[in-house]
């Protein structure tokens, strides 16, 4: 059990050998920028934001949509909708879906073409689109009941 400000365990946590604690350190860290980037990228947006009050301010956060499952998930909605061709009719391009998403979902979707080398080495049956197919057709089910 280690205190929150204790060092002693620093040289082990942060040695080679121990790849995992790196990696989440690393992870973290990331995390900790994206957010800082994703409000400053808004700032630049939303440049009226920044003068109004600071209630208006956490009004309009506290009301917007934030993705909060795995990323893989929404791309695997965004390609989806991609190529069924069902937006723009079927005009719009992959980085404008993911984009698009991103933005309204408040999500990174730039890598998106990695998550979806990611998606399909998953199995079929592990996809997401396939348990939001069984869950509506679930509710359709019930509610026909």
């Amino acid at each position: 059990h280690l205190l929150k400000n204790d060092s002693s365990q620093d040289e082990y946590i942060f040695c080679e050998e121990n790849l995992d604690n790196t990696i989440a350190a690393e992870f973290q860290a990331f995390v900790l920028i994206t957010k800082e980037l994703n409000r400053k990228i808004n700032a630049l947006k939303f440049p009226s934001v920044e003068t109004q009050d600071k209630t208006v301010i956490e009004m309009q956060s506290a009301t917007r949509l934030t993705w909060t499952s795995a990323i893989s998930k929404c791309v695997e909605i965004c390609y989806a909708l991609y190529l069924l061709k069902t937006i723009n009719n079927g005009s719009a391009t992959l980085k404008q879906i993911t984009e698009t998403f991103g933005n309204a979902l408040n999500i990174d979707l730039s890598d998106y073409a990695q998550s979806m080398k990611f998606i399909k080495k998953r199995k079929r049956d592990g996809l997401f689109l396939t348990e939001m197919t069984n869950t509506l057709f679930q509710f359709i089910s019930d509610s026909n009941q």
